[in-house]
């Protein structure tokens, strides 16, 4: 009887928690400009965003979210790692720049781009991602 009862309250709370869990399963979200708009942003819970956008075309992006630590929850920066055609890395959680200030970068070749949101232990949390078109 122990084991039932204990395995009962390992299960978790959401389908996007069993989903995003344990860095082997993303979950995607499509990234849509609505037309004329210079920006895009999506809040709930994903780990990987996919666009297609147009070489020349210069970009910032930024991603915040839930965190946790031990019993304490807060929202902090996330690390959005960018890969383009032919697995062009355009920034990754190593890529140098101030941890919450928007990543800023031009794309290099016309295709689709993929966002994904690291570290993976956040994945399944609620978070918001943003990307805005810069001129």
């Amino acid at each position: 009887m122990w084991a039932i009862v204990a395995g009962f309250f390992l299960l978790p709370s959401s389908a996007d928690a069993v989903r995003g869990s344990a860095c082997t399963d993303p979950i995607e979200r499509k990234i849509r400009f609505s037309r004329g708009s210079g920006c895009w942003h999506f809040a709930g819970t994903r780990t990987s965003f996919v666009g297609d956008f147009q070489a020349g075309q210069k970009l910032k992006a930024r991603a915040s979210g839930e965190n946790r630590e031990l019993h304490r929850k807060f929202w902090a920066p996330w690390q959005p790692s960018i890969v383009g055609p032919d697995n062009v890395v355009l920034a990754d959680t190593n890529f140098d720049h101030n941890e919450g200030e928007p990543l800023t970068f031009v794309i290099p070749q016309t295709g689709k781009y993929r966002f994904d949101i690291a570290p993976c232990a956040v994945w399944g949390y609620v978070g918001k991602v943003e990307i805005w078109k810069v001129q």
